[in-house]
Protein backbone atom coordinates (compact mmCIF):
# COMPACT_ATOMS: atom_id res chain seq x y z
CA UNK A 1 0.00 0.00 0.00
CA UNK A 2 2.87 2.41 1.09
CA UNK A 3 4.79 1.60 -2.69
CA UNK A 4 1.17 2.17 -4.75
CA UNK A 5 0.63 5.03 -3.18
CA UNK A 6 4.07 6.90 -3.40
CA UNK A 7 4.02 5.77 -7.02
CA UNK A 8 0.79 7.18 -7.42
CA UNK A 9 1.91 10.49 -6.28
CA UNK A 10 5.02 10.83 -8.18
CA UNK A 11 3.30 10.10 -11.48
CA UNK A 12 0.63 11.48 -10.30
CA UNK A 13 2.44 15.15 -9.96
CA UNK A 14 4.42 15.07 -13.13
CA UNK A 15 1.69 16.18 -15.87
CA UNK A 16 0.54 18.87 -13.15
CA UNK A 17 4.06 20.00 -13.02
CA UNK A 18 4.52 20.09 -16.78
CA UNK A 19 1.74 22.07 -17.00
CA UNK A 20 3.08 24.56 -14.62
CA UNK A 21 6.33 24.25 -16.56
CA UNK A 22 4.78 25.39 -20.31
CA UNK A 23 2.43 28.08 -18.18
CA UNK A 24 5.81 29.49 -17.02
CA UNK A 25 8.04 29.81 -19.57
CA UNK A 26 5.89 29.83 -22.55
CA UNK A 27 5.96 32.98 -24.32
CA UNK A 28 9.30 34.53 -22.54
CA UNK A 29 11.88 36.61 -24.64
CA UNK A 30 15.04 34.98 -25.30
CA UNK A 31 16.64 38.10 -23.05
CA UNK A 32 15.07 36.89 -20.23
CA UNK A 33 16.68 34.30 -18.24
CA UNK A 34 14.74 30.89 -17.88
CA UNK A 35 14.60 31.57 -13.96
CA UNK A 36 13.75 35.23 -14.26
CA UNK A 37 9.69 34.29 -14.80
CA UNK A 38 6.52 35.40 -12.32
CA UNK A 39 7.61 34.44 -8.26
CA UNK A 40 4.22 32.60 -8.10
CA UNK A 41 4.41 30.12 -10.96
CA UNK A 42 8.29 29.71 -10.01
CA UNK A 43 6.94 29.11 -6.52
CA UNK A 44 4.09 26.28 -7.75
CA UNK A 45 6.64 24.75 -10.48
CA UNK A 46 9.51 24.17 -7.73
CA UNK A 47 6.30 22.69 -5.20
CA UNK A 48 5.69 20.08 -7.56
CA UNK A 49 9.12 19.86 -8.29
CA UNK A 50 9.60 18.79 -4.80
CA UNK A 51 6.30 17.48 -3.99
CA UNK A 52 7.22 14.60 -7.04
CA UNK A 53 11.11 13.57 -6.43
CA UNK A 54 10.28 14.35 -2.38
CA UNK A 55 7.90 11.58 -2.37
CA UNK A 56 9.64 9.29 -4.66
CA UNK A 57 13.01 9.81 -2.65
CA UNK A 58 11.17 9.17 0.47
CA UNK A 59 9.87 5.79 -0.53
CA UNK A 60 13.09 4.84 -1.97
CA UNK A 61 15.07 5.17 1.68
CA UNK A 62 12.17 3.88 3.23
CA UNK A 63 12.05 0.54 1.18
CA UNK A 64 16.28 0.51 1.72
CA UNK A 65 16.12 1.09 5.43
CA UNK A 66 14.18 -1.63 5.97
CA UNK A 67 16.26 -4.50 3.88
CA UNK A 68 19.28 -2.48 5.39
CA UNK A 69 18.00 -3.16 8.62
CA UNK A 70 17.48 -6.66 7.82
CA UNK A 71 21.03 -7.67 5.94
CA UNK A 72 22.50 -6.34 8.80
CA UNK A 73 20.88 -8.78 11.22
CA UNK A 74 22.05 -11.72 9.25
CA UNK A 75 25.49 -10.50 8.41
CA UNK A 76 26.07 -9.85 12.25
CA UNK A 77 24.38 -12.86 13.65
CA UNK A 78 26.32 -15.14 11.65
CA UNK A 79 30.09 -13.27 11.87
CA UNK A 80 29.06 -14.00 15.66
CA UNK A 81 28.79 -17.67 15.31
CA UNK A 82 31.67 -19.84 16.42
CA UNK A 83 33.27 -21.84 13.59
CA UNK A 84 33.49 -24.91 15.48
CA UNK A 85 29.95 -25.06 16.54
CA UNK A 86 28.91 -24.41 12.63
CA UNK A 87 30.72 -27.38 11.94
CA UNK A 88 29.35 -29.52 14.12
CA UNK A 89 26.02 -28.02 13.47
CA UNK A 90 25.60 -27.01 9.47
CA UNK A 91 21.32 -25.99 10.51
CA UNK A 92 22.71 -23.29 11.36
CA UNK A 93 24.25 -22.19 8.63
CA UNK A 94 21.39 -23.51 6.72
CA UNK A 95 19.30 -21.19 8.64
CA UNK A 96 21.03 -18.12 7.71
CA UNK A 97 21.32 -19.06 4.09
CA UNK A 98 17.30 -19.37 3.80
CA UNK A 99 17.03 -15.84 5.45
CA UNK A 100 19.95 -14.74 2.95
CA UNK A 101 17.28 -16.14 0.06
CA UNK A 102 14.27 -14.51 1.48
CA UNK A 103 16.09 -11.54 1.33
CA UNK A 104 17.17 -11.36 -1.99
CA UNK A 105 13.49 -12.62 -2.97
CA UNK A 106 12.10 -9.13 -1.29
CA UNK A 107 14.54 -6.93 -2.85
CA UNK A 108 13.44 -8.43 -6.06
CA UNK A 109 10.25 -7.83 -5.25
CA UNK A 110 10.52 -4.70 -4.26
CA UNK A 111 12.95 -3.69 -7.41
CA UNK A 112 9.47 -4.20 -8.94
CA UNK A 113 9.02 -0.59 -7.55
CA UNK A 114 12.29 1.12 -7.17
CA UNK A 115 13.30 0.48 -10.46
CA UNK A 116 10.82 3.28 -12.18
CA UNK A 117 11.49 5.24 -9.60
CA UNK A 118 15.83 4.98 -9.93
CA UNK A 119 15.23 5.17 -13.81
CA UNK A 120 13.50 8.58 -12.99
CA UNK A 121 16.48 9.66 -11.01
CA UNK A 122 19.47 8.52 -13.05
CA UNK A 123 17.22 9.42 -16.28
CA UNK A 124 16.47 12.90 -15.27
CA UNK A 125 19.19 13.90 -13.05
CA UNK A 126 21.89 12.63 -15.18
CA UNK A 127 20.23 14.75 -18.00
CA UNK A 128 19.85 17.49 -15.68
CA UNK A 129 23.25 17.66 -14.85
CA UNK A 130 24.66 17.27 -18.84
CA UNK A 131 22.47 20.72 -19.39
CA UNK A 132 23.89 22.49 -16.73
CA UNK A 133 27.36 21.44 -17.50
CA UNK A 134 26.78 22.47 -21.10
CA UNK A 135 25.13 25.51 -19.85
CA UNK A 136 27.86 26.73 -17.33
CA UNK A 137 30.45 26.24 -20.51
CA UNK A 138 28.69 27.48 -23.91
CA UNK A 139 26.66 30.47 -22.05
CA UNK A 140 26.99 33.39 -20.26
CA UNK A 141 24.47 33.79 -17.71
CA UNK A 142 23.64 36.55 -15.06
CA UNK A 143 23.13 36.09 -11.49
CA UNK A 144 19.81 34.55 -11.56
CA UNK A 145 20.63 31.92 -13.66
CA UNK A 146 23.64 31.04 -12.27
CA UNK A 147 21.80 30.71 -8.55
CA UNK A 148 18.80 28.78 -10.89
CA UNK A 149 21.42 26.37 -12.81
CA UNK A 150 23.75 25.89 -9.68
CA UNK A 151 20.32 25.19 -7.22
CA UNK A 152 20.02 22.31 -10.00
CA UNK A 153 22.94 20.73 -10.66
CA UNK A 154 23.53 20.30 -6.80
CA UNK A 155 20.14 19.03 -6.02
CA UNK A 156 20.18 16.81 -8.64
CA UNK A 157 23.83 15.76 -7.56
CA UNK A 158 22.56 14.63 -3.80
CA UNK A 159 19.82 12.88 -5.10
CA UNK A 160 22.33 10.68 -7.36
CA UNK A 161 24.80 10.37 -4.78
CA UNK A 162 22.87 9.30 -2.14
CA UNK A 163 21.11 7.30 -4.25
CA UNK A 164 23.74 5.63 -5.35
CA UNK A 165 25.84 5.23 -2.08
CA UNK A 166 22.50 3.54 -0.29
CA UNK A 167 22.91 1.44 -2.97
CA UNK A 168 25.91 0.45 -3.10
CA UNK A 169 25.76 -0.11 0.65
CA UNK A 170 22.85 -2.82 0.40
CA UNK A 171 24.45 -4.58 -2.42
CA UNK A 172 27.80 -4.96 -0.67
CA UNK A 173 26.00 -5.65 2.41
CA UNK A 174 24.18 -8.76 0.67
CA UNK A 175 27.58 -10.06 -0.64
CA UNK A 176 29.12 -9.72 2.85
CA UNK A 177 28.85 -13.16 3.82
CA UNK A 178 31.45 -14.72 1.38
CA UNK A 179 34.07 -13.08 3.52
CA UNK A 180 32.86 -15.69 6.86
CA UNK A 181 31.95 -18.55 4.59
CA UNK A 182 35.49 -18.52 2.79
CA UNK A 183 36.80 -19.14 6.71
CA UNK A 184 35.04 -21.99 7.42
CA UNK A 185 36.80 -25.54 7.48
CA UNK A 186 34.47 -27.21 5.07
CA UNK A 187 37.08 -30.48 4.86
CA UNK A 188 35.88 -31.02 8.07
CA UNK A 189 32.07 -30.54 8.03
CA UNK A 190 29.83 -33.48 6.70
CA UNK A 191 28.62 -34.07 3.37
CA UNK A 192 25.31 -31.60 4.30
CA UNK A 193 27.24 -28.92 5.78
CA UNK A 194 29.66 -28.60 2.82
CA UNK A 195 26.87 -28.85 0.62
CA UNK A 196 24.96 -26.00 2.18
CA UNK A 197 28.34 -23.91 2.52
CA UNK A 198 28.76 -24.32 -1.20
CA UNK A 199 25.10 -23.23 -1.94
CA UNK A 200 25.44 -20.29 -0.02
CA UNK A 201 28.74 -19.24 -1.35
CA UNK A 202 27.21 -19.74 -4.88
CA UNK A 203 24.61 -17.45 -4.46
CA UNK A 204 26.66 -14.25 -2.45
CA UNK A 205 29.59 -15.09 -5.29
CA UNK A 206 26.55 -14.92 -7.96
CA UNK A 207 24.70 -12.52 -9.89
CA UNK A 208 24.75 -8.75 -8.28
CA UNK A 209 21.83 -8.36 -5.69
CA UNK A 210 20.55 -5.44 -5.19
CA UNK A 211 18.46 -2.76 -7.16
CA UNK A 212 18.44 -2.92 -10.77
CA UNK A 213 17.52 -0.13 -13.43
CA UNK A 214 15.14 -2.55 -15.69
CA UNK A 215 18.04 -5.43 -15.50
CA UNK A 216 20.46 -2.98 -17.57
CA UNK A 217 22.83 -2.20 -14.60
CA UNK A 218 22.56 -2.92 -10.90
CA UNK A 219 23.56 0.02 -8.53
CA UNK A 220 26.89 -1.29 -7.11
CA UNK A 221 30.40 0.35 -6.94
CA UNK A 222 30.51 0.13 -11.02
CA UNK A 223 27.65 3.07 -10.94
CA UNK A 224 29.56 5.20 -9.10
CA UNK A 225 32.60 4.80 -12.02
CA UNK A 226 29.82 5.19 -14.69
CA UNK A 227 28.52 8.31 -13.34
CA UNK A 228 31.41 10.01 -12.86
CA UNK A 229 33.01 8.85 -16.14
CA UNK A 230 29.93 10.32 -18.01
CA UNK A 231 30.13 13.46 -16.60
CA UNK A 232 33.67 14.09 -17.17
CA UNK A 233 33.62 12.19 -20.58
CA UNK A 234 30.99 14.88 -21.36
CA UNK A 235 32.79 17.90 -19.92
CA UNK A 236 36.04 17.04 -21.61
CA UNK A 237 33.94 16.82 -25.14
CA UNK A 238 32.39 20.57 -24.73
CA UNK A 239 35.71 21.60 -23.82
CA UNK A 240 37.93 20.02 -27.10
CA UNK A 241 34.77 21.44 -29.28
CA UNK A 242 34.64 25.00 -27.64
CA UNK A 243 38.78 24.94 -28.29
CA UNK A 244 38.55 23.72 -31.71
CA UNK A 245 35.84 26.28 -32.55
CA UNK A 246 37.81 29.09 -31.10
CA UNK A 247 41.25 27.53 -33.34
CA UNK A 248 39.19 27.83 -36.14
CA UNK A 249 37.66 31.00 -35.95
CA UNK A 250 41.09 32.83 -35.10
CA UNK A 251 42.78 30.76 -38.13
CA UNK A 252 39.88 31.65 -40.17
CA UNK A 253 40.16 35.42 -39.16
CA UNK A 254 43.78 35.39 -39.62
CA UNK A 255 43.65 33.84 -42.86
CA UNK A 256 40.98 36.54 -44.27
CA UNK A 257 42.86 39.54 -43.12
CA UNK A 258 46.02 39.16 -45.72
CA UNK A 259 43.38 38.76 -48.80
CA UNK A 260 41.30 41.51 -47.37
CA UNK A 261 44.54 44.25 -46.81
CA UNK A 262 45.37 42.85 -50.82
CA UNK A 263 42.08 43.43 -51.89
CA UNK A 264 41.78 46.97 -50.56
CA UNK A 265 45.20 47.87 -51.71
CA UNK A 266 44.76 47.00 -55.09
CA UNK A 267 41.29 48.72 -55.55
CA UNK A 268 43.06 52.34 -53.70
CA UNK A 269 45.77 52.26 -56.41
CA UNK A 270 43.52 51.21 -58.91
CA UNK A 271 41.86 54.44 -58.46
CA UNK A 272 44.67 56.28 -57.59
CA UNK A 273 45.85 55.49 -61.20
CA UNK A 274 42.28 56.55 -62.61
CA UNK A 275 42.56 59.71 -60.32
CA UNK A 276 46.18 60.77 -61.57
CA UNK A 277 45.48 59.97 -65.77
Amino acid sequence: MLMSSGVAAYYASVPAMLAVCLHTFDGMPESVGIYACHPVSFGIFVFYLLVSFGSAFFLYLSVWRILIVEANSIVENLTKQDRLVLREKPEVIEDFRLRHAALCRVIVSANRVMRHILAAFYGAGITCLLLSIHDLLNKQHGLVDLIGLGNTFFTFVGYLIIITLTGVSLNLKMHEPVDFLFCLDVQRMSGKGSEIVSMFLSRVQGAPIGFNVYSLFTVDTSTVMMICGTLLTYALVIVQFQTGATVQLSTSSSTASPWAMTSAYREHSTYMNATTT
